[in-house]
């Protein structure tokens, strides 16, 4: 095999990789983008008020024709947006491979020096980093993506799975995959994630059985946690 071909498999290889990622992430991106569409800016009924006030979610409230608006909140100790882009060689990834992420790294980057409040681009910056082999740096990112959004539960369940699988701790990685499934109780992979964890990390058949069937009570229609649950008996 000459080292153009190896060359081109490596970085089909780390495609794969990141659009295995992205359904982890992005597994209902146009939802959100629609959900934010429909948030972003509404013109109210109620009676108009003389001076915009701002609450604490960030909403603002205007005078004279009572227009709401969402105002994204970015929390502060945001990481940091110059961090060295180090790929470890345990990535295992080519040369061509490291240039593609170095670029893909620092357009996110970029992105996010210009507008910080755009959950999607901190989920894949983390994404990103983890393929680099940057553990501590996806869990920068995707810790802040979580005071971002905190009822969004994607950020938990990455973290999860770098605790639980890379970092090995698994207290944290308990921690947050409980938190993943409080915040999004209708994600069913939420649940087959967590319960691979108790059954194949922790070995622990009774604690897996427990999460599977907090998943059935949450989704009593959901026939794959029906059948996960009963695999477990």
């Amino acid at each position: 095999m000459t080292k153009r071909n190896q060359t081109i498999i490596q970085i089909i290889v780390l495609i794969v990789l990141v659009l295995a990622a992205d359904a982890y992430i992005y597994r209902d991106m146009q939802k959100t983008k629609q959900s934010s569409n429909n948030t972003t800016s509404v013109t109210a009924t109620t009676t108009p008020t003389q001076n915009a006030t701002t609450s604490s979610q960030g909403i603002v409230y205007s005078g004279n024709g009572a227009k709401v608006e969402l105002v994204p909140t970015v929390p502060d100790n945001m990481p940091d947006l110059n961090r060295p882009i180090t790929v470890q060689s345990s990535a295992s990834l080519s040369a061509d491979a490291q240039a593609l992420m170095r670029e893909q790294i620092t357009t996110i980057e970029a992105d996010l020096k210009k507008d910080p409040s755009v959950l999607n681009d901190w989920l894949q910056l983390g994404v990103d980093r983890k393929i680099i082999g940057d553990y501590q740096g996806a869990v920068l990112d995707w810790n802040f993506a979580g005071r971002l959004t905190p009822s969004d539960g994607v950020s938990f369940e990455n973290l999860a799975n770098l605790y639980g699988y890379y970092l090995k701790d698994n207290t944290k990685a308990e921690a947050n995959y409980a938190q993943a499934i409080k915040v999004a109780p209708d994600q069913t992979f939420n649940y087959f994630n967590a319960v691979a964890f108790y059954r194949d990390v922790e070995n622990n058949l009774v604690k897996a059985r427990t999460i599977a069937q907090q998943g059935v009570s949450a989704n009593p229609s959901s026939q794959e946690l029906k059948d996960l649950l009963k695999s477990l008996q």
